[in-house]
């Protein structure tokens, strides 16, 4: 691992996260499977350090799949979410339908870096929180994107 690879693994472990690699990363990058040791979110966080550019990002895998009738709903309920978020941002990937919530920082302007990754995961979780509902409505056709986004953000 690089420094600053290891520097994140070092400072999530610090800050109470479980920190395992995750398969095989692209050359220049180093990707973790994190779990919180008290508890946690109930889905999958990724963390991936890209050594280049001095970025850390943040994951927070929502559907590993989504069925291809409902992409087009799913797309327009990620792209109301992220109209209004001004950090980070839900991302679909077109092929599967994977949705996930990026959020990231140049590790290089950071003071503290594991002050940093903990404000990170913590806004990272928090959104996630607030907009998995609105998304489980369209998926489970309760709501339309429109609507669900609606319940969520009032």
């Amino acid at each position: 691992m690089t420094e600053l690879a290891d520097a994140v693994a070092s400072a999530l472990l610090e800050i109470g996260w479980t920190v395992s690699a995750s398969g095989t990363a692209p050359p220049g990058e180093h990707h973790f499977l994190l779990e919180m040791l008290d508890g946690g979110p109930g889905w999958p966080v990724v963390a991936v350090v890209y050594d280049e550019r001095e970025v850390v990002a943040f994951y927070s895998v929502l559907l590993s799949t989504t069925a291809e009738e409902l992409r087009g709903d799913v797309a327009t309920y990620v792209t109301a979410a992220n109209h209004g978020l001004l950090l980070g941002s839900f991302e679909v990937d077109p092929a599967d339908g994977e949705v996930r919530m990026k959020t990231s920082f140049r590790s290089g302007n950071v003071a503290d870096l594991a002050d940093e990754l903990t404000a990170q995961l913590a806004f990272n979780v928090a959104v996630v929180a607030a907009y998995a509902p609105g998304l489980e409505q369209v998926l489970a056709g309760e709501a339309g994107p429109h609507d669900a986004i609606q319940s969520v953000e009032d």
